[in-house]
């Protein structure tokens, strides 16, 4: 019994003889092999939940990237990222601001810059701030920004500028299968140029009778209103004459009506006569018409008859407008800008 304890505390003190202590550098090796680990185990999971659509979560973890490794080469990516899930969560002016970040804090020929500029000119696009994209500087003559400006244009049914630009982007692209997407908004535009909408001078014709501007661009509920309106104030007009008096008015029988009598007037066959000495005839010839009373009328008639002309008119402008952005949105439905969007984006990877 003794002797096996001998050997076996022989052979513990060999096992431990045997182990090695780190050295510092060891150490430093391998703690730097652990953050990797959890670097990149962070990135993967990260990359996981965004490819899942739980983009929320992603959020998280990007976030939780940004805080642990703020000077990573992989930063710009991560806030690539994060644009990209409020991008797929349609909170776009934060999208644009991270877009923003990315542009202000990179090269202007890298692919963070690039690809960050047109994701924000994309983003614009969706909330339909189309003046920007416009706007939008493009000195290098870039495809992709140009076809994001033609269909600002077409948006805003500027449909001669955004044939132009959609030429400049297929001459730029310079490549048969740009050619092929960019090929039906020429047809599509040309559609529009001939869409059947409302003609200006028929609408004022059909204006100068009440109602008439709104019944042709069938408002019928309007149309009805401005003739009822204008029916009762010509009405009013027609029966103007009643409003007067004209003729013998006797004093006899209008006491204290036409004119204020004193107590002691008393009437005789010619006259009547007071105790002061005055006297009035018994009949007064009255002839006014009361012409200040037609004024309001025929101003009023006046401001809805020219009103509802000019009405027709702004009526007839968004009528017209509302059919061709009808149609404009179908095209873009069909002819999506994303078919344009394949340019190269940064990769949020450990390579």
């Amino acid at each position: 019994m003794k002797k096996s304890i001998f050997i076996l505390l022989i052979f513990l003190v060999q096992i431990f003889s045997q182990q090695k202590y780190l050295s510092k550098d060891d150490i430093k090796k391998e703690w730097s092999e652990y953050t990797s680990f959890q670097k990149s185990e962070l990135i993967n999971h990260s990359n996981l939940l965004f490819d899942n659509g739980k983009y929320e979560d992603a959020l998280l973890n990007y976030f939780q990237f940004v805080y642990l490794y703020p000077n990573d080469q992989l930063i710009n990516a991560a806030y690539f990222k994060i644009a990209k899930c409020y991008e797929m969560l349609k909170s776009w002016d934060l999208s644009i601001n991270y877009y923003q970040k990315i542009i202000s804090s990179s090269d202007s020929s890298s692919v963070h810059y690039l690809s960050s500029n047109y994701q924000r000119l994309y983003s614009l696009f969706k909330i339909g701030q189309f003046q920007d994209i416009i706007n939008s500087p493009n000195e290098d003559n870039d495809p992709y920004i140009l076809v994001f400006k033609a269909y600002a244009f077409f948006s805003m049914l500027d449909f001669n500028s955004a044939m132009l630009t959609f030429k400049s982007a297929e001459a730029a692209f310079d490549h048969r299968y740009y050619s092929n997407i960019i090929e039906p908004f020429y047809k599509a535009i040309e559609t529009v140029e001939n869409a059947p909408t409302k003609d200006k001078s028929l609408a004022l014709v059909t204006s100068l009778f009440p109602g008439g501007g709104f019944l042709y661009l069938d408002q019928k509920e309007s149309a009805i209103g401005s003739i009822v309106t204008s029916s009762l104030i010509f009405s009013v007009l027609a029966n103007s004459n009643n409003i007067s008096q004209k003729g013998n008015i006797p004093f006899s029988t209008n006491f204290q009506e036409m004119i204020p009598l004193s107590n002691d007037l008393s009437s005789r066959k010619i006259s009547f006569d007071n105790s002061k000495g005055y006297n009035l005839p018994i009949d007064v010839m009255l002839e006014e018409k009361y012409t200040s009373v037609l004024i309001p009328p025929l101003v009023i008639a006046g401001l809805i008859y020219f009103g509802s002309m000019w009405k027709s008119v702004i009526k007839l402008e968004e009528s017209n407008n509302s059919l061709l952005q009808r149609y404009t949105k179908r095209v873009i439905i069909k002819l999506p800008l994303e078919n344009f969007m394949d340019y190269e984006i940064p990769h949020f990877e450990i390579k």
